[in-house]
């Protein structure tokens, strides 16, 4: 005869299968909208520092997203670093989010990382790819050119469209403003 604590067991067992719990999805905003304020965040930089977006207060910024399993984080690091030489002393910052690290790049500070990737922008880091997919980032690079009011202007995916005359030419106007 089955006592009443092992009926209630079976019962737990039962609601568990028949109706499992399911964590609440993590807040997901989509891809911010052109003209739309760039939502605040904090993450660390490689030297642990934590870095936010109003620490760039009255810049423009180029804020990239990046994996660093392909190539992609290196091609666009010297595209960006072309436009730093050229409009930082006007105003532009280019802070990059490593979205995809490696964990041979994570040693030594992440010493491997900045040889690869780090030419002049803000390395920060988002281990746990919160922020990521909290805007829901997919393709990397992703690029936000945002104003000094922080908002956002354009959002590039992939490397050649930061390489057209078009997109110089907007980030021209924004840091000649």
């Amino acid at each position: 005869m089955a006592t009443p604590a092992k009926v209630l067991g079976a019962a737990l067992l039962l609601a568990a299968l028949l109706f499992p719990v399911v964590a609440p999805a993590a807040e997901t905003i989509a891809l911010p909208a052109r003209g739309s304020a760039f939502p605040e965040f904090s993450l660390p930089d490689v030297n642990g520092r934590q870095v936010s977006l109003k620490d760039f207060k009255g810049q423009v910024i180029l804020l990239s997203f990046w994996s660093c399993y392909t190539d992609t984080c290196f091609t666009s690091a010297r595209v960006i670093e072309d436009l730093l030489k050229e409009y930082a002393g006007r105003g532009l910052v280019a802070p990059t989010i490593c979205s995809e690290v490696p964990a041979a790049l994570t040693d030594n500070s992440y010493e491997g990382l900045l040889k690869r990737c780090g030419t002049g922008q803000i390395v920060l880091v988002d281990k746990e790819r919160e922020l990521t997919k909290r805007l829901g980032i997919t393709e990397f690079p992703t690029t936000f050119l945002i104003d000094k009011n922080y908002a956002i202007w354009d959002t590039v995916v992939g490397i050649r469209p930061l390489m057209t005359d078009e997109f110089r030419a907007l980030v021209r106007s924004f840091v000649s403003e």
